[in-house]
Formats: C-alpha cells, sequence, structure tokens
C-alpha cells in the first residue's frame, strides 16, 4: 500500500474575507522526501544563501525579518517564480473548504452548532480519506501546532472522526486508510507546511470575491484541485459550505 501525506494550513473569516478555509495539498511520501525538500532547500539556498529560513506568506508580504531583502524587486520576483514553480511542478492534489460565516451567524441559530473547524475537517478529511481508498494508499495529516489545549481538542476530534466515519464514508475506511495526525511547530523548519501555507489564504480571497494579492498561486491552485477522477474539482478539491 502506498503512503500520502497531507499538510494542512488554514485561513480565518476577519474583514471582507467571508469564510473560514481549511486546506492544503496531498503528496506521497516518496515525492515529498525525494522532490519536494531538496526542490524547496534548493530555492532557499538561491535566495537567503542558507536553508533555515522558515518561510510564511505573511512574513513575506510584509518584508518582515528576513524577507526586508524582497524590498529588492528582482529578488522577490526571483523568490515567487521559484515558488509556482514548485507548486506548478510537484504531484500533488489541493484539497479545501471554506465555510461562511453565515452558516454560524444567520443560518444556524443554536447553541449547539459545531465549530468552524469541526465542520471544515470533516468533510475534508472525507474527501482524503476518498483520496487514499481510489489510490491504494494509507495517509497521514500534517499541520502546524497552535498551543497544547488547541493542539489536543484537534487530536480528539481526528480520532472521533476516524472512530465514527462521516456523511458518506463509514469507519471502515477510515481505520483502514487515515492513520496520524501530526503536530510541527513553526520552528521546526517543516517545508511541507511551509509549501501549505501559500494555499488558503489565496482560496479564501478568491471564494470571497476579492481581488488576488501580487504573484499569487491561485491559478496553480486551480489547475492542482482533486476532481476525485471524475472531474469534479467543486466537491473533491475546493467545497464551499454556505
Amino acid at each position: 500500500m502506498d503512503e500520502h501525506l497531507l499538510f494542512l494550513d488554514e485561513s480565518l473569516a476577519i474583514g471582507a474575507i467571508k469564510y473560514f478555509c481549511l486546506a492544503g495539498y496531498i503528496i506521497s511520501r516518496e515525492d515529498y522526501t525525494n522532490k519536494l525538500i531538496p526542490k524547496v532547500n534548493a530555492l532557499k539556498q538561491n535566495i537567503f544563501g542558507k536553508t533555515d529560513v522558515i518561510l510564511h506568506e505573511k512574513d513575506i508580504r510584509d518584508l518582515s525579518g528576513i524577507f526586508k531583502c524582497f524590498t529588492d524587486t528582482l529578488k522577490r520576483k526571483s523568490f515567487w517564480t521559484g515558488i509556482h514553480k514548485i507548486l506548478y511542478e510537484s504531484d500533488i492534489h489541493v484539497i479545501g473548504i471554506g465555510v461562511s460565516k453565515n452558516v454560524v451567524t444567520k443560518i444556524y441559530k443554536s447553541r449547539y452548532i459545531n465549530s468552524d473547524y469541526n465542520i471544515a475537517l470533516h468533510s475534508l478529511l472525507e474527501n482524503y480519506v476518498y483520496f487514499l481508498e481510489r489510490n491504494n494508499s494509507k495517509g497521514s495529516v500534517i499541520i502546524e501546532s497552535t498551543n497544547v489545549t488547541a493542539d489536543e481538542r484537534l487530536r480528539n476530534l481526528f480520532h472521533d472522526i476516524v472512530s465514527d466515519g462521516t456523511l458518506f464514508l463509514n469507519r471502515s475506511a477510515y481505520q483502514k486508510h487515515l492513520s496520524t495526525i501530526t503536530f510541527y511547530i513553526k520552528q521546526d523548519n517543516n517545508t511541507g507546511l511551509q509549501v501549505a501555507d501559500f494555499i488558503p489564504n489565496a482560496i479564501n480571497r478568491k471564494i470571497s470575491g476579492l481581488k488576488p494579492k501580487p504573484y499569487s498561486t491561485i491559478n496553480i491552485i486551480d489547475s492542482k484541485l482533486y476532481d476525485g477522477h471524475l472531474g469534479l474539482k467543486d466537491r473533491f478539491g475546493l467545497k464551499v459550505i454556505e
């Protein structure tokens, strides 16, 4: 049985951003180890002269810390060209869920409503496990650590889903194909999570009807959306709940 990894990140509903977005990409462990990590490290070495730089889109766009060097237009363009090339050439499948603020604030007026994260994770894991089944693969989820309490809450939710199953897939699918959820802190310099950081904000701006930011990755993301082997990107790749 093959092995795939799902690297996840999130984008919150703030201001003109109308959705909570949980999104990331699926990649085989072999491609992650032998292709993605070396390519990202080569880009870091080329731009910064070292590989221990932790890529974070917000800091990059804010020209914060080490990314002040991107006041140099040519260096900034070279970096973004490199990121786009890595995403375009990688054999990845993007999956994401957008949960509208209206779902929890206007439609379901219940004290028992699930959190945005709960709603998103159920749908996203269902699409991930469907991918794993279709590819005869075992999968793991990798996500950035927030704090001990939040990590524990998310880990418990993950195991509840694996134990119970979801709307379309029963627990047997989860227990056969889904293995673990792993948390890394930002300082761990995890390559997969740094690449995932360039996905949810671009998606959230698109589904919120906002103009893409300069050097946006959205066109590449659109081309990499998982379609369930059925051409249904809006169901298996990017599902919007509103």
